[in-house]
């Protein structure tokens, strides 16, 4: 437990880093602006884009909907 509460899980940071982007980009900063300063202010350490981000947030919303709507 003590390890959870210290480090963030892939899908908590990921979640972390879309909202941070999507708030640079209503702030009207362009797309690459918005990218480089989510991945330094977020500590990712391998290049990764949005775009895939982007894909594991919404196909995990997609997953957690679908549980919902079956329970």
């Amino acid at each position: 437990m003590e390890y959870r509460e210290k480090y963030l899980t892939q899908a908590e940071k990921d979640e972390c880093v879309y909202t941070y982007f999507q708030k640079k980009l209503d702030e009207g900063a362009n797309v690459t602006r918005a990218t480089y300063d989510a991945m330094t202010a977020f500590g990712f350490r391998t290049p990764q884009t949005m775009y895939n981000i982007r894909r594991r947030v919404k196909r995990r919303q997609a997953e957690a909907e679908k549980r919902n709507a079956d329970v």
